[in-house]
């Protein structure tokens, strides 16, 4: 992303120890905001299928093997980075 081209162009510019530290802390940053967003996607996920698996007619779902597939993907294409 454009942050993550900003926060290593300034490490690369960087001319002092605490530019390197303020520079790589930002990248880390946005490295944690990325974990914590596919973490949380992952666990809503998970907790609907557990509890699904666990108590399978006391709620109605139209969440199939294939919903399930559907919505890990679009968890994964919205956390991680394109390449």
């Amino acid at each position: 992303t454009l942050t993550d081209a900003e926060a290593i162009g300034a490490l690369i510019d960087a001319t002092s120890d605490e530019e390197i530290r303020l520079s790589t802390r930002r990248s880390r940053s946005l490295l944690t905001e990325k974990i914590e967003a596919l973490s949380d996607g992952l666990l809503a996920a998970l907790s609907e299928l557990d509890a699904l698996l666990d108590y399978p007619d006391e709620e109605p779902t139209e969440m199939t093997a294939e919903g399930f597939s559907a919505r890990f993907s679009a968890i994964s294409d919205s956390s991680l980075p394109r390449r």
